[in-house]
């Protein structure tokens, strides 16, 4: 994964250093996010291959965040974005995919879940 550019985004810094020591291990950059707005503003300025939303933040959620990002004015428009949630249901799966995010991780996350998503969007988008 040596070479791309994620940035994580959520409000939890302890889920927030999870996920970056998980993905420095897969060799990966990584850029993290506080809050929806501060995730709009970076992927705004900023070119990443990925980005990891948390979908239930105070002030702009990442559900709010992804419709932001996906209404840019710019290739930025369309980095994939994969939902980082404790909530699992159909429900919220659906919800997350309607508002324009292009997968789906629960929390706690997972070194082997984290690869597999990785690898499933590089082999797709040609990260």
């Amino acid at each position: 994964m040596r070479g791309l550019k994620v940035l994580v985004t959520d409000d939890n810094l302890i889920n927030q250093k999870l996920a970056c020591a998980l993905l420095a291990k897969l060799d990966c950059q990584v850029d993290t996010a506080g809050n929806g707005k501060e995730a709009v503003e970076k992927v705004s300025r900023n070119e990443y291959s990925l980005v990891f939303m948390d979908c239930v933040m105070p002030g702009m959620d990442g559900f709010e965040a992804t419709a932001v990002i996906r209404n840019l004015v710019s290739h930025r428009s369309k980095v994939p974005i994969i939902a980082l949630t404790a909530s699992a249901t159909a429900e919220d799966r659906e919800h997350c995919f309607a508002v324009g995010m292009n997968d789906f991780l629960t929390k706690p996350i997972r070194s082997e879940q984290l690869a597999a998503c990785l690898s499933k969007w590089r082999s797709t988008q040609a990260l």
